[in-house]
């Protein structure tokens, strides 16, 4: 019986991953970016499209102000 929990979870947690990897990699992309333009990377949600409640600085617009 617990081998039949530990599937379900799984295959869960594999759909979670496969809805949240592209945004993952948007958010990879962005991190290397900056460091590649030599600053000090800072995530801003609104950098990566798809990211709406995520805990982050200003924005990146209010920031430049």
């Amino acid at each position: 019986m617990a081998d039949l929990f530990m599937g379900s979870m799984a295959v869960v947690n594999l759909i979670a991953v496969a809805l949240l990897a592209h945004i993952a990699v948007r958010a990879l992309k962005d991190f290397q970016d900056q460091q590649k333009s030599g600053i000090d990377p800072i995530f801003y949600r609104d950098s990566i499209k798809g990211v709406k409640h995520a805990k982050s600085r200003e924005s990146k617009v209010k920031q430049q102000q």
